[in-house]
């Protein structure tokens, strides 16, 4: 931790590589894997040609190609050369090991600081999503939310991973590229640090089921535009999560 002092207490200030230290691949993962989030592509699904892919995500072929290669390492796509070949989705539930370069570990005295920092986030961002979301938009959130659904508490990380992919549609939806971009963020460190730290044959089922309950009142309250229950909804899984995160670590 970096440590700063300003004729105050102590100012610590969270490790990561900042965005000005990342190279070209480094974004070119970033925004690859924002691009399969918000896709909502299954496994075994093809991808487009690595040509289409770059324009897609505004990044070169050369750093396309270096990402997928990332990607393949930790299990989240399959590239199969030759005829009939091509970059296949294998799980997404594997994206926070692409990420461990990017993201290091929270200390665990400081998950709750994170955990604090991603539902103040997401609170705000509900409520503007809620406030701007167009009919179309709630269609799209109520697909996330049946992807939501489909999860098992037998695949922990791939539905934590479904989880994200509703969160971030969600912040898309809330129209401020400066919160989405610190709310991508703070949900990439989030999701590498629970894969470190979260045993999942501890979480018993009926959490999940708990988890999926809440997804689905939060998605109820934004469709009716009801800030103030979009607010107690997130508060009370707020809570949920972090304790459920202290019991299985």
């Amino acid at each position: 931790m970096t440590k700063l002092k300003f004729g105050g207490p102590t100012v610590r200030l969270p490790e990561f590589k900042s965005r000005d230290q990342r190279t070209a691949a480094d974004h070119a993962l970033l925004e690859l894997v924002d691009a399969l989030r918000l896709s909502a592509l299954d496994g075994g699904v093809r991808l487009p040609p690595l040509g289409e892919i770059a324009t897609a995500v505004h990044v070169s072929p050369s750093n396309v190609r270096a990402a997928l290669k990332v990607l393949e390492q930790a299990g989240v796509v399959e590239i199969s050369p030759g005829r009939g070949g091509g970059v296949f989705i294998q799980s997404l539930g594997n994206i926070p090991r692409a990420l461990d370069r990017l993201y290091p570990a929270v200390p665990i005295e400081e998950v709750d600081m994170l955990f604090e920092a991603v539902f103040m986030t997401e609170r705000t961002i509900a409520r503007l999503a809620a406030i701007r979301a167009t009919e179309q938009d709630i269609e799209q959130i109520r697909e996330r939310l049946v992807d939501i659904e489909l999860g098992t508490a037998d695949a922990v990380m791939d539905y934590l991973e479904r989880t994200i992919r509703f969160q971030i549609s969600m912040a898309t939806v809330a129209r401020n590229a400066f919160l989405r971009g610190q709310f991508t963020e703070l949900m990439n460190r989030l999701s590498f640090t629970v894969s470190l730290g979260v045993d999942p044959d501890r979480i018993p089922k009926h959490r999940i089921e708990e988890s999926k309950k809440h997804y689905a009142q939060l998605f109820t309250a934004f469709a009716e535009r009801d800030l103030a229950r979009i607010e107690f909804i997130v508060d009370t899984r707020h809570t949920f999560q972090r304790d459920l995160f202290a019991d299985v670590q």
